[in-house]
């Protein structure tokens, strides 16, 4: 399906040589280094093709795939944050060389392409956002060297992607499992490996511990401890169960906040250090190869974000492990077998309510990915669907009391409904910004009231952030909550006059969440100014100096950075699913179609690019990339 036939790249590759040469003699002869390279390999190209009995067809079409796949890699070199265009230049031609002379299913080649040429396009549009803020070609369409450079490096990044994907597929699907024999476990019983690789992990923290004590307080943090201290009134803003754990943590230490705070801090740190464990454990129970159990450890106990996060109070953190430790009993849910004993079958349905309720509760979104995502669930694995509707319905049941009690008994305050109005408000923005002339529309008109001041709103949108839109300050969130029917209309004939304005919008809140090579913060290592006499220890100083120094260097500046990266992380979980759906392990891909609906919930967020919101999704692709790279396929 995906092989190339030699004239049709070489058709391709001499348009785009033709381009790079009307570049030269045109009055804007830049090429920059990328232009330069092309027209090198261009000229051995041609010398090689001189002489044909040192160049066969074949050799020629590896050259002119692999010539083709570097233009597209021109995409990846938006902010220098792409480790794969370090070996690019050179790896093209051996990866064309592999790719298109090596057989494989037909299933595996299908989604090798169906999958290249997704990523490409969200690299493209994505690309674009990032340079231009807008999707540029959709302005450029009479500048038709614009569109050939953009149409031709769409093509060329999708032709690599194939092929890697290609390569991938072909060989890890049809791979038999790596063999767990090897050296005998250090500790033999169950129990004593779960303490000792929680023991490790926390050895690996101490240093955050130590330089950060008691701990990173952002705005957020400092809001939830200020509620729980009766200086602030109470709010499901920031959900009323982590302030729960927050006020337990204080209790601990009466009198003193700072011990409040360390006593969360470490608590903290051992849910966290807990739940990898189990998720090394359930790895090597399930006959991964030690060496790939190890490496999975290994990025718990030492990516950077991990040890940040575990000693920074925010309910992400927290979410995160229950995210973790949700999927993973819904993947062991998928190994249970249609003669399992009563018992253990009825203390796993106990540990998945408990998990699910904690993931619904911990953030807004976990619970419509709960609602979306688990009944679909329920019917990927109907063999035990008696049980799992048993579940969902106790889920539900404890969440709806749950949110009774704290809303209607306790009297909290809920959120205020703007929270969930990021994307109908940018793209409003958006709109009034681009189109100042909007203000005086009948759709517009009907909505005037609910903003502070209209006329500023343009001023007032901020593409990668909505907050300065919903804000208290700007949107009425009192008028909107009577009258819903009436924004909605108007939004809606907004869209209809504008629908590439609210595509944009929409793009550029969220393309952080599914292109790679953005650079965003990804922790928080510091004390906001507070009214409550807590900061950090002056004499660390130092230790925390080189420790925030050398997480910047490994998520910004260095190789490195693309890892950090949440739109790797989606992309990454993606390729999982088809490898173990290739490999016939597809009952324990499910669970990530809760992971799915997390993620989509999540593109409606107040950021484009906020990391600790997706913090539980990162966290499952590791154990998803140990089972892929470690199971064989199925008989």
């Amino acid at each position: 399906m995906f092989k190339i036939t030699y004239g049709a790249a070489t058709l391709a590759f001499l348009m785009l040589l033709a381009y790079r040469l009307a570049l030269l003699l045109s009055p804007r002869p830049s090429l920059g280094l990328t232009g330069l390279l092309l027209l090198c390999c261009a000229g051995v190209f041609v010398l090689l093709s001189l002489r044909e009995k040192r160049l066969g067809r074949r050799e020629g079409l590896w050259l002119t795939a692999a010539l083709y796949c570097l233009y597209g890699l021109c995409l990846y070199t938006q902010s220098g944050k792409s480790l794969i265009w370090l070996f690019a230049a050179a790896g093209c031609f051996f990866l064309m060389r592999f790719a298109l002379e090596r057989e494989s299913g037909k299933a595996a080649a299908f989604w090798a392409f169906v999958l290249g040429l997704l990523f490409a396009l969200l690299v493209f549009v994505g690309a674009q956002l990032e340079v231009y803020g807008r999707l540029e070609l959709l302005y450029s369409l009479d500048d038709g060297l614009f569109v050939l450079r953009g149409l031709l490096a769409l093509a060329g990044s999708a032709l690599f992607l194939t092929a890697v994907l290609h390569l991938v597929f072909s060989h890890l699907a049809e791979r038999a499992a790596v063999s767990g024999e090897g050296p005998a476990p250090l500790i033999k019983k169950r129990g004593l490996r779960l303490a000792a690789m929680t023991a490790l992990i926390l050895l690996c923290w101490l240093p955050c511990f130590v330089a950060f004590y008691p701990g990173c307080l952002s705005p957020d943090s400092l809001l939830e401890l200020e509620q729980q201290l009766g200086l602030a009134p109470l709010s499901n803003h920031h959900p009323y169960l982590h302030q729960l754990m927050i006020r337990l943590c204080l209790g601990l230490c009466p009198g003193s906040v700072e011990g409040g705070v360390a006593v969360y801090t470490g608590l903290q740190q051992l849910i966290l250090a807990f739940s990898f464990a189990l998720a090394v454990e359930l790895l090597g129970s399930m006959g991964v190869h030690r060496a790939i159990c190890r490496g999975v450890l290994a990025f718990f106990a030492l990516f950077t974000v991990n040890a940040f996060y575990s000693v920074t109070m925010w309910k992400d953190v927290v979410h995160g492990a229950a995210t973790l430790l949700f999927v993973l009993l819904l993947i062991r849910e998928g190994l249970s077998g249609p003669g399992e004993e009563r018992k253990a079958g009825m203390l796993r349905s106990l540990a998945l309510v408990a998990a699910a309720f904690f993931f619904c509760t911990l953030r807004n979104n976990g619970w419509y990915a709960f609602l979306l995502g688990f009944p679909v669930y329920i019917v990927l694995l109907r063999r035990s669907w008696k049980r799992l509707g048993l579940v969902f319905l106790s889920v539900l049941l404890l969440v709806s009391g749950y949110n009774h009690l704290i809303f209607d008994v306790m009297g909290i305050k809920k959120s205020a409904s703007a929270e969930v109005l990021s994307v109908p408000l940018q793209q409003i923005a958006r709109v009034v910004k681009l189109n100042p002339e909007e203000l005086q529309s009948r759709e517009f008109a009907e909505i005037e009231d609910m903003f502070i001041e209209p006329e500023g709103l343009g001023e007032r949108y901020r593409s990668y952030i909505s907050d300065p839109v919903k804000a208290p300050e700007s949107f009425r969130s009192e008028l909107f909550a009577q009258t819903p029917g009436r924004f909605v209309k108007s939004w809606i004939g907004l869209g209809l006059r504008h629908p590439v304005t609210y595509v944009e919008a929409f793009l550029l809140q969220c393309y952080g969440y599914w292109y790679p090579d953005v650079s965003y913060w990804t922790a928080h290592n510091a004390i906001e100014d507070n009214e409550l006499g807590l900061s950090q220890r002056e004499e660390n100083f130092s230790m925390r100096h080189q420790l925030s120094m050398l997480h910047q260097d490994l998520s910004e500046k260095l190789p490195t950075a693309f890892v950090y990266s949440l739109g790797l992380m989606a992309w990454l979980l993606l390729i999982c699913v088809v490898l173990l759906c290739l490999k016939g392990w597809g009952r324990l891909a499910a669970p990530t179609v809760i992971l799915a609906m997390f993620w989509l919930t999540t593109l409606a967020s107040p950021v484009y690019c906020e990391y600790r919101y997706l913090y539980g999704f990162v966290l499952c692709v590791p154990v998803y990339l140990g089972l892929a790279a470690g199971l064989g396929k199925k008989d």
